[in-house]
């Protein structure tokens, strides 16, 4: 669900900002490295949203042994907030 939100979230804002992107199918890694060369987000944040990609992934393809750390969860809820209040308007 917060890979989701995140997503959605990056997708509008690319969208509002008229970027391009290439792939029919885009990611999150898509949309972070998209937004990262356009200047809209730190490397930082582009390293952040690579690492929440790669949680979402397995929770999207039922890799549950790989998302039952709660504290690995709540940080990925809590960044991925931190992020959209300080992108969000």
């Amino acid at each position: 669900m917060i890979g989701a939100c995140l997503e959605e979230f990056l997708g509008n804002w690319i969208e509002e900002q008229d970027l391009s992107i290439e792939p029919s199918r885009p990611s999150l890694d898509t949309y972070g490295k998209v937004l990262k060369e356009a200047e809209f987000i730190t490397k930082q944040d582009f390293k952040d949203i690579t690492s929440w990609a790669g949680l979402r992934n397995h929770a999207a393809h039922g890799e549950w042994e790989e998302v039952t750390d709660k504290k690995r969860v709540t940080l990925m809820l809590e960044g991925v907030n931190l992020f959209m209040r300080k992108y969000g308007k």
